[in-house]
């Protein structure tokens, strides 16, 4: 399988199944705080992660959208109240 059906009951465990196994094969070439970030901070396909610093966020964003992509999935849609 390439894709996932969204709206089947099962979605959400399915979607949280990829980002866990996507986090724990890369756990050797990701950054520590990336690694944490997917284990910790999502919900189904949202992220919710707050930081101290916008340069923190800025660093961050990079790493989670490399370490998801080489599981499949794409991270967009960044918002910020800074």
């Amino acid at each position: 399988m390439q894709a996932m059906i969204f709206g089947a009951k099962s979605s959400p465990t399915s979607a949280n199944y990829c980002l866990k196994k996507t986090d724990i094969d890369n756990k050797a070439t990701s950054s520590e705080e990336a690694i944490s970030t997917v284990l910790r901070d999502f919900y189904m396909d949202d992220l919710l992660k707050s930081l101290p610093s916008e340069d923190e966020a800025a660093q961050l964003a990079p790493q989670l959208i490399e370490l998801l992509s080489r599981g499949g999935s794409r991270l967009a849609k960044f918002m910020s109240n800074s």
